[in-house]
């Protein structure tokens, strides 16, 4: 099973306090590399409204979301999505 696969059956079924620790990390992450929100949707070519959301913690993003958030702000997929790649 390719990885965004995996990622996307892990992330299915992720719960509230799942979504909480991502967009802990997340926010973390943004605000030590300095980049904005809207910086970072139009790199993954998402609305800015989908950036906030995760930001929020009021959605999850799949896993080829996971996977390209971890290289655009270059961090560790398993420490940034809390799943096991």
């Amino acid at each position: 099973m390719n990885t965004v696969k995996k990622l996307n059956a892990q992330l299915e079924g992720a719960s509230a306090r799942w979504r909480r620790g991502f967009s802990a990390r997340l926010g973390r992450t943004l605000k030590k590399a300095k980049w904005s929100t809207s910086r970072v949707a139009r790199r993954l070519n998402v609305p800015e409204g989908v950036v906030k959301f995760w930001l929020a913690g009021v959605v999850n993003p799949n896993g080829d979301d996971c996977v390209r958030l971890s290289r655009l702000l270059q961090v560790d997929l398993g420490w940034l999505c809390a799943v096991e790649v």
